[in-house]
Parts: C-alpha cells; sequence; structure tokens
C-alpha cells in the first residue's frame, strides 16, 4: 500500500475516534479511488435530498438554546449535502469556510476535491435527538441522526452523531464492525440519546483485572516507551487489539508524542466493558501525576487510551467513559 493511501487512511481514523468513528479498514475499503491520489470526503459520505434554503447563522451571541439547538441541526442536514455529497468543490469550500470550527477547516479543506461514491451515500438524513451542553465555556451540540443507504429506503436506521461547537462543525461519529476505538467513541455518545438500540454498558461484577491493568501498563512503559525495538514489537504483537493493528504499526510516533510522557500510572479503578458484539473487555482509570487517563481494553487487547484534551472531539469520549467510574473526579 503506498504511503499517501496510508496517509489519508489515518487522517480518516483519527477524524472519528479520537472522531472515533472510521476505521482504518473501512477507509480503506471505502476509497478505491486513493490509489489515483483520491478518498473519500470524511466521516460518512453521504447525500441528502434537500439544501437548506435560508443562509445557517454563523453568530450565535444572544441567541436561545432552542435557536441553537435548531442552527445544529440544519447545519448536520447541510454538512450531509453541501460538502459530503457535493461535488462542486468551490461549493465545499464555502462551507468550510462559513461553518466549520477554524482549528479543523484545514483538515476539511484536503477533501473538498473528492467525491463520494454513489453507493456509500446517505440518504433521507432524519434527525431524531440533539443534545446542547456547556463544555469547557463553549456550548457543544450532538446531533443525532438517522438514515437509510438506499434511496428507495425511506426510514432508514444507520446512524450517524455529528458534533458542533459554538455552532461550528467539529466532527463525527460513526458505529464500526472493525475498528473496536471507532465504535467505542460512537456508543458512548449513543448512549446519552433516549432512542437507544441496546448499546454497549459498563457491567459491575467480580473479576481480577490485575493481567488487563499490566497489559495497560505495559502499553506505556513497553510499547510508548521501550528499552529497543524488539520489546515494542513483542507488545505489539502480543497485546495490540488486531483493529487497531495498522493504526499503531504504522504511525507509533503519534502516540509516543502524545503519551509516553505519561509513564508514571497508578491505577484508580477498573470495571468491566461490554462491548456491542457482546465481548468483553475493561475500562481501566489511571491517575499520572494529576492528569487522568482511561484505558480501554478488549477481550485483554489494548484498544486506545482516551484523556482530557484541547480537542473537544476527544474529550468528549474522555468524559463519556469516566462517568463509567464511581470514583469521583478531581474537582
Amino acid at each position: 500500500m503506498s504511503w499517501t493511501k496510508w496517509i489519508i487512511v489515518l487522517l480518516l481514523s483519527l477524524v472519528t475516534t479520537a472522531c472515533g468513528t472510521v476505521s482504518m479498514e473501512e477507509a480503506m475499503e471505502n476509497n478505491t479511488r486513493i490509489q489515483e491520489e483520491s478518498t473519500n470526503l470524511l466521516e460518512v459520505p453521504a447525500n441528502a435530498e434537500e439544501t437548506p434554503k435560508e443562509e445557517i447563522a454563523a453568530e450565535t451571541d444572544s441567541i436561545s438554546p432552542e435557536e441553537e439547538m435548531a442552527i445544529a441541526e440544519e447545519l448536520a442536514l447541510t454538512y450531509i449535502h453541501d460538502f459530503l455529497n457535493n461535488e462542486d468543490v468551490k461549493g465545499k469550500e464555502r462551507f468550510v469556510e462559513q461553518h466549520v470550527i477554524e482549528s479543523r477547516q484545514s483538515f476539511f479543506l484536503s477533501y473538498t476535491p473528492f467525491i463520494t461514491e454513489e453507493e456509500l451515500r446517505i440518504y433521507h438524513p432524519k434527525v431524531i435527538e440533539t443534545q446542547l451542553f456547556e463544555y469547557h465555556g463553549n456550548s457543544v451540540a450532538l446531533v443525532f441522526i438517522q438514515y437509510s443507504s438506499s434511496p428507495k429506503e425511506e426510514s432508514g436506521t444507520k446512524e450517524v452523531i455529528y458534533l458542533f461547537e459554538n455552532s461550528k462543525m467539529v466532527s463525527g461519529y460513526l458505529p464500526s464492525k472493525t475498528a473496536a476505538h471507532s465504535d467505542l467513541a460512537f456508543r458512548v455518545i449513543r448512549e446519552g440519546f433516549n432512542k437507544t438500540s441496546t448499546p454497549p454498558k459498563a457491567v459491575s461484577k467480580a473479576k481480577d483485572f490485575s493481567g488487563d491493568e499490566e497489559i495497560a501498563k505495559n502499553f506505556f512503559r513497553k510499547f510508548l516507551n521501550p528499552k529497543n525495538d524488539d520489546e515494542q514489537l513483542k507488545y505489539y504483537e502480543e497485546h495490540i487489539e488486531e483493529s487497531m493493528q495498522y493504526m499503531y504499526g504504522t504511525f507509533p510516533q503519534i502516540f509516543i508524542n502524545k503519551l509516553r510522557k505519561y509513564n508514571n500510572l497508578e491505577v484508580v479503578e477498573s470495571v468491566t466493558y461490554r462491548f456491542a458484539d457482546q465481548s468483553e473487555g475493561s475500562l481501566i482509570l489511571f491517575n499520572s501525576s494529576g492528569t487522568e487517563i482511561v484505558v480501554v481494553l478488549k477481550q485483554s487487547k489494548f484498544v486506545m487510551a482516551y484523556l482530557e484534551s484541547e480537542q473537544t472531539h476527544d474529550s468528549i469520549v474522555f468524559q463519556k467513559l469516566r462517568e463509567k467510574f464511581q470514583t469521583p473526579q478531581p474537582a
């Protein structure tokens, strides 16, 4: 596989994991044009039926929560139509300039030249529920949408959740059958909506977590801070969850740069977690010199480490996972 293809796949994956939401495998399957320097657009290629007729308000000062939720819902549908399914590059660029948060604009703009394949588009998107809350002084909205994968099916059951900050597009979350971190991110956020579909949950039962806790600690010791290449490779082969091996094997430096400083780990609490496919895993809460980190393992294989960050789409996932522990959060 070409280096260009891997870079694109990684970017697509990090949008949702983290955008948790698109897996590396799905990105490769969905992007047959990458060999010709092309790719699908973002978390989910899409199509909608109508473009909102009125200009969406860009300023959110002095508006009611109801108005802000309405703006987010309209933006979500506009994103599907005017960006994901739009073949007009200039039109997509206008959407990014007007409606995407500034810190993410360069990422979105990098995908404006590419066209979504017909069979991967979203049809008949319908807003099911919107949540509005304050996070670190910013107004955050999560818009839960159901859609169909066929133009002939008006009542679809596929799902996507879009994230907005101060009425600007940030990212999205999708379920995934092939990437544990993407599916987890989607489902822990999905649990917060009233219309549930048997989401995975933390399970209270007796379990010896010592083995999983050691595997989690060794990710920081032996993968991020290995004594030598052989030690890192051994951990990778024996303890990285299969769907995550592409990411960690090809781009370890991304995780090393982000996480290697957290090597003084103290276990605070561990809980059992049942994934959507009913496989069992563990959520392990660490404290590293005042920084809380939640590590996710699936069937005793390392999936991902989450912590508070400046990126809202990362922090939302961390907070949803953090809520599953009984230990109170530090003031």
